[in-house]
């Protein structure tokens, strides 16, 4: 399964829309709706016979999740279960949109437990995600701060008021995106705030968007696409545990501002030098023909196993 997951998101390096089928589950269909939230609504990829990960999403003060709901969509068709939940009214603070994406996570809970759910035994409970834009964005922290099972945060355009760095030592790993002209959720103000104040021990990533305002990160396919693509790289780390590190430690062409505390391995970097070469290839070949022990990065195809292929492929990078 993770090959071929890993393979479809090296896809999305370079293609917009995902190769699943998406479809969606509504309350009408018997989708819970919970005491701290309201609205939900799942798309999820119909075709992908995986355990899947999820993620939680919610929107903005005044908003409903129709300004951001274009990453449903875009999440499923690429491997993911993506849910939004609004707060019960729409004027909530940082606070309630915490909890409700909490109350949200006991949705998805119940989804896999609903036998006339398509869900039903094939979500992945040890790997969700909750994110938000705006005030979402600072619900997401806080629901993060809430609930240590949460695996990663997707923070876009964050906003929290009156925060301090003790109240904001969240140890999952947050992924921020923010727009370079917000005249909104200031960047200097907040988005740039929370990553400093985040511990060095959490690994965290912010990414401007050059010229991009408030609204720039409710949709994935802005800016070239490369706010999607950002946050395709991000779960696939974080949820599926899949080597795409080193495609986020490449700056995007279109950050104005772009900076991250994680250190990343090269796939097929056997010697660590942080470059490929023929060096590489020597060494592959010498753990394999001696079935040596040998790191994860060595790899290359992510088969779980070490053979011809692995060095077949690092020869066509180096070549």
């Amino acid at each position: 399964m993770k090959k071929h997951l890993f393979i479809v998101l090296l896809v999305g390096l370079v293609s917009a829309q995902g190769p699943y089928i998406v479809e969606t589950i509504t309350e009408e269909e018997g989708l819970r709706d919970g005491p701290q939230s309201m609205n939900p609504i799942i798309y999820y990829p119909a075709d992908a016979d995986y355990l899947k990960a999820s993620v939680i999403l919610i929107p903005g003060f005044m908003s409903w999740i129709s300004s951001i709901e274009e990453w449903g969509p875009y999440l499923a068709s690429w491997g993911y279960v993506a849910m939004f939940v609004n707060c019960n009214w729409i004027w909530g603070s940082t606070d309630d949109r915490a909890n409700a994406l909490l109350d949200g996570l006991i949705t998805i809970q119940e989804e896999n437990e609903r036998m006339a759910s398509p869900l039903f035994n094939n979500l992945d409970l040890n790997n969700i995600a909750v994110g938000g834009w705006s005030r979402g964005g600072g619900g997401a922290l806080k629901a993060a701060l809430l609930d240590s099972d949460i695996k990663t945060v997707l923070a876009l355009s964050a906003w929290l008021e009156d925060i301090t760095p003790e109240e904001l030592m969240v140890n999952a790993p947050v992924l921020f995106i923010s727009g370079e002209l917000d005249d909104n959720a200031v960047n200097d103000i907040h988005t740039n705030v929370f990553y400093d104040y985040l511990p060095e021990g959490t690994d965290k990533l912010l990414f401007e968007v050059a010229e991009g305002t408030h609204s720039t990160v409710t949709n994935p396919y802005n800016s070239y696409q490369t706010v999607g693509v950002a946050a395709l790289h991000w779960l696939a780390e974080y949820l599926y545990y899949l080597p795409f590190c080193q495609f986020m430690a490449e700056i995007p062409t279109t950050a104005s501002k772009y900076i991250t505390n994680i250190d990343c391995e090269i796939l097929g970097d056997i010697n660590n030098d942080e470059n490929l070469n023929s060096l590489d290839v020597i060494l592959l070949l010498g753990i394999i023909a001696n079935s040596l022990e040998y790191e994860s990065h060595a790899n290359i195809d992510f088969d779980g196993r070490l053979n011809i292929f692995d060095l077949y492929h690092l020869i066509d990078q180096v070549y």
